[in-house]
């Protein structure tokens, strides 16, 4: 079972790995988010990025009862900064639904998911959030791929190196 404290460790882990990405991204030619790249799987960086970012947001709206007024598409992507709109914005909600929903209400199964097939199931909001978090995880191999074919040096994001930098900002 997720608790909000491993919610909160998960969340902060993918900021580290957000964050770092950006570093070697940014230091890119600028038209090398939207570059095809072959063999990738994605079409260019910003496709897997822009899915990492923004990948759950019709969840989340509806989860908050949010409108959101953003045209998003990974099309219109053409700088960091259009990416990381999104990724803030779906962070936020993220951090409001470990934030605000009581301990009791992240663990209730409430939230149906593949209605109406063999893999029907109920979930809770934890291991919802918990699934977003680590489903942007298992594209950090993908977000890797790309940067190297594009000429950048891959950045470590291990979760021991989250941790090693984690630890020396706290001044351990």
């Amino acid at each position: 079972m997720f608790d909000r404290q491993t919610l909160n460790e998960l969340f902060d882990y993918t900021t580290f790995t957000w964050e770092t990405y950006a570093r070697t991204a940014r230091s890119l030619p600028p038209d090398a988010l939207a570059r095809p790249v072959e063999g990738s799987g994605w079409p260019a960086l910003r496709d897997v990025l822009f899915h990492v970012a923004a990948a759950w947001d019709g969840w989340l709206r509806d989860r908050l009862g949010l409108h959101d007024p953003l045209d998003a598409s990974p099309e219109r992507v053409t700088a960091w900064s259009d990416l990381d709109v999104h990724r803030q914005r779906t962070r936020g909600w993220l951090r409001r639904i470990i934030d605000e929903t009581a301990d009791g209400g992240l663990h209730d199964a409430t939230q149906p998911m593949f209605e109406g097939t063999p893999a029907e199931m109920r979930v809770s909001a934890a291991e919802i959030l918990a699934h977003i978090l680590l489903h942007e995880r298992g594209h950090h191999g993908d977000i890797t791929t790309l940067l190297a074919r594009l000429g950048a040096t891959p950045p470590s994001i291990d979760y021991l190196t989250y941790v090693f930098f984690k630890q020396r900002k706290a001044g351990s």
